[in-house]
């Protein structure tokens, strides 16, 4: 079942930091039992700047893991 919808804020989270902020834009698109989505980025940690850029569509999977989740904001 998909987590995200279209519109809605997310954020990506590394341990319980937020990298990254923006919007699903398109999606969920199940590709191996693994929802997908497009999320154009607008806001990004200072790390994260230089190797994302935010005015892009990001293309998203939504695994879990002990030190990366994306999560509704």
């Amino acid at each position: 079942m998909a987590r995200f919808k279209i519109g809605e804020n997310i954020g990506f989270f590394r341990r319980n930091e937020v990298m990254r902020k923006g919007v699903v834009v398109a999606g969920p698109w199940n590709v191996d039992s693994v929802d997908h989505y497009h999320v154009k980025w607008d806001w990004l940690h200072y790390e994260d700047k230089g190797f994302i850029s935010p005015d892009k569509l990001d293309l998203i999977c939504d695994l879990s893991s002990e030190k990366y989740q994306y999560n509704l904001i």
